[in-house]
């Protein structure tokens, strides 16, 4: 990583660019974020017609996370959402979002951003978590319904992340919908399981 030594203004103008992409690239790397968010900085305001400006945006997004800046990481991702979205990195906004409108409590803004990224990326690898976290979103919004739906999809797509707190929250879902059938079956297929689901006494005594 010499190159993070190097002075810009020494090197042939055709290479400045890669050079300071690559600085803020090995500082998201080395996770020294404040040094990242300075480098993507530099390369956004001298090169905004480069055509890795989705990705250095995405990039000095994940800094911005990770140094607790939910605003301004939000703000990234809204500008790789809105100016390039057919960029690859595109993807990771919508994902990225969500996550941090979760953080944020943001329920509603979180399960649309979910939504949205399954719509247009619907092979993509992070559609367990999406459907989780919308499962998740919907029940917090008392939309119970729609949160035993997606719920079962996450935990159907893979279950050994998500089967207990999924299979949990599909029993307080059913519970609150009064579908007794639904619950029962849900607790009655749990003993054998590896789970660490543990159904609230109420339903038991609903359930009875």
């Amino acid at each position: 990583q010499d190159f993070l030594l190097v002075r810009i203004d020494n090197i042939p103008e055709n290479m400045r660019a890669s050079v300071v992409y690559k600085r803020g690239w090995a500082h998201n790397e080395g996770r020294n974020h404040p040094q990242a968010i300075k480098a993507f900085g530099d390369f956004l305001k001298a090169y905004p017609e480069d055509k890795r400006i989705s990705n250095a945006l995405a990039k000095r997004a994940l800094s911005h996370r990770a140094s607790e800046n939910f605003e301004l990481a939000l703000s990234d991702l809204k500008k790789i959402i809105e100016s390039h979205p057919d960029s690859e990195a595109s993807e990771l906004a919508y994902q990225q979002s969500a996550l941090i409108q979760g953080q944020l409590g943001k329920y509603r803004e979180m399960v649309n951003n979910y939504t949205i990224l399954l719509e247009k990326f619907p092979e993509s690898k992070a559609a367990p978590e999406a459907n989780f976290w919308i499962g998740w979103g919907k029940f917090e919004l008392k939309e119970f319904a729609d949160a035993s739906l997606a719920l079962r999809k996450a935990r159907a797509m893979d279950s050994k992340p998500y089967f207990t707190r999924a299979t949990l929250r599909i029993i307080l879902a059913e519970y609150s919908l009064q579908n007794l059938e639904k619950v029962r079956k849900e607790v009655e297929d749990l003993p054998g399981k590896d789970h660490q689901v543990k159904v609230p006494p109420q339903v038991y005594l609903w359930l009875g």
